[in-house]
């Protein structure tokens, strides 16, 4: 949520006057344009917690001198704050809960989405969602998707790099492999299930095939739960494991791969498809919630339920080149789409709204 919010700042910066406040939960510190004005300490036990940490920190913003908050996620939304627009992302902690507790933590943090002067929904699955959860008539939510910057591009001849033949040589991968990229978290909404099985049905047809895992777990449980789908499919040995990384070499695993696989079954928008067709990867992703608005008709959606249509999806891409081609050329075409600049203006437009 902090790299959308930054990028709005920095095109809004151009054109508006504007103070960024920072809460930062885990480390106790509240900045303001990029200097920290209060610090606090971390309580004992439960009471240690991000949101927590986040009511404690939000007693120190000013109360008044503005003419308009903007909150840039839901779970901030219950700092009282008038005039506020908030932007919500997702209701996942409170619909789909991913962690003990969630459902009851996110009612809380969530408790100013129906009070706020406007709400920018970053996608039309998401004011569905909050409509019907909240009752919020459409005339106080404006839709504006999230976007992808202009570093993603595809890598000119990226699997004729020296980079690439070194990542295979560090990775135990031979060359000519095809390389299967997922980036994402672990948790269950994920849905690494259905991963697993489809890349295993694919790996048996295609046994030169890798499957590359980009991102931490997020969820202890659902990397527990994804290795033993593996091991259990007998592929855990042709699955490679990345860490978060930054925008870079995430760039360079778009470049690299031959498919990029998203299985979701909840999304609020689904940035990962977005940045895979900005760089040229073809994209088979799930048909769930938010990701049909990003995808498009740029890549292949499946039904998240049925590991066979990701099987078939992703052999028609590694086996048929004129498949693989369309995929590749439609992609950046629908990415221009969802560019910051037009994001921020059409944010700016919401602020007029309120703004002397």
């Amino acid at each position: 949520m902090g790299k959308p919010a930054r990028e709005i700042v920095r095109l809004l910066k151009e054109r508006e006057t504007l103070d960024v406040f920072e809460i930062d939960g885990p480390n106790g510190t509240l900045a303001k344009n990029g200097q920290q004005i209060e610090k606090i300490g971390t309580l004992p036990g439960p009471l240690g917690v991000k949101p927590v940490q986040w009511w404690r920190l939000s007693k120190h913003l000013p109360t008044n001198g503005y003419d308009l908050w903007h909150l840039t996620n839901q779970t901030l939304s219950f700092i009282p704050r008038k005039p506020v627009v908030v932007t919500v992302y997702d209701l996942i902690e409170l619909l789909d809960p991913q962690e003990r507790f969630g459902r009851a933590v996110a009612k809380r943090l969530y408790s100013g989405i129906p009070n706020a002067d406007h709400l920018i929904c970053i996608s039309e699955y998401t004011k569905k969602t909050v409509q019907e959860t909240y009752g919020v008539p459409d005339e106080r939510i404006t839709v504006i998707p999230l976007g992808v910057g202009e570093n993603f591009r595809a890598i000119p001849n990226a699997q004729n790099s020296l980079d690439y033949h070194e990542f295979l040589r560090q990775q135990r991968i031979e060359p000519g492999t095809k390389i299967v990229l997922y980036v994402g978290s672990d948790h269950p909404r994920k849905n690494l299930g259905v991963l697993a099985e489809a890349f295993a049905a694919v790996h048996r047809k295609l046994p030169n095939t890798t499957l590359l895992k980009v991102g931490d777990p997020g969820l202890r449980e659902g990397r527990e739960q994804f290795l033993q789908d593996l091991d259990r499919l007998g592929v855990r040995d042709a699955v490679r494991f990345i860490p978060n990384v930054g925008d870079e070499q995430l760039k360079f695993f778009y470049s690299i791969a031959d498919v990029f696989v998203f299985p979701s079954t909840f999304e609020g928008f689904g940035i990962p498809p977005l940045e895979a067709m900005a760089c040229g990867c073809p994209v088979v992703s799930s048909s769930a919630t938010s990701i049909p608005e990003v995808v498009g008709d740029a890549g292949i959606l499946c039904d998240p339920q049925a590991p066979e249509e990701f099987t078939s999806a992703i052999l028609r891409v590694l086996n048929d080149e004129n498949v693989a081609r369309d995929l590749r050329a439609r992609g950046p075409e629908r990415a221009k789409n969802f560019s910051w600049k037009g994001i921020a203006e059409r944010t700016r437009g919401v602020y007029r709204r309120f703004l002397p």
